[in-house]
């Protein structure tokens, strides 16, 4: 009996120290946080990221990256901003997931790898359309449209701008499609319809 006891009590401390150890990724997440406020340095809210995946906090990890992705990859850090997004699209759901798909479209994007961007964008594009998110379509079809711009495919670009247009209910984000869909017609020459959609941006 006193075998089975000693074995039980064992059992209780070996199952109370995931816990433990769960509770200190907390603590020191919420620490690195408030260190990010006074410093204002990228490595710290990763930390606070990391922490909170390892606690198994996966939201509160992936609306992190979600907030800093950009930032990641306009300062070079493109490896760190892919790690991180396939994380978050590896454990979240839904509008979450879409918009890290969106992220590492846009990385992608960046590097001129256009056929792996659009890859993912499609992919973004499926999540956004299953729950209806409409500004995610907007977004994601504009980034479409920038990538068939970038190619010199004006047709199929100036297709992709309007269909953002349609999604749009921002008066920012309208005023971006705007320009972008005149940027097409002065490129092509079309100066007059151009200047139209350059009057209608500048009038949001």
């Amino acid at each position: 009996m006193a075998i089975s006891k000693s074995l039980t009590l064992k059992d209780k401390e070996f199952q109370k120290t995931p816990m433990r150890a769960k509770n200190e990724h907390i603590r020191l997440a919420e620490s690195y946080k408030d260190r990010y406020r006074e410093t204002r340095n990228i490595w710290d809210i990763i930390e606070a990221s990391r922490h909170y995946f390892e606690a198994a906090k996966y939201t509160k990890s992936a609306d992190i990256v979600l907030g800093i992705s950009e930032s990641l990859y306009h300062f070079g850090y493109m490896d760190k901003a892919k790690e991180l997004n396939i994380q978050t699209i590896n454990t979240t759901r839904e509008k979450r997931k879409a918009t890290a798909l969106n992220n590492l479209a846009n990385i992608y994007n960046t590097q001129g790898n256009y056929q792996e961007a659009l890859k993912w964008y499609e992919k973004s594009i499926k999540i956004f359309e299953k729950i209806g998110n409409q500004a995610g379509l907007a977004t994601t079809y504009n980034n479409i449209g920038e990538i068939h711009r970038a190619q010199g495919n004006y047709q199929e670009a100036l297709k992709w701008y309007e269909k953002s247009n349609e999604k749009i209910g921002d008066q920012a984000g309208l005023a971006t499609t705007y320009n972008n869909i005149a940027s097409i017609h002065y490129a092509q020459g079309n100066y007059q319809e151009a200047l139209k959609w350059y009057e209608k941006s500048i009038k949001i």
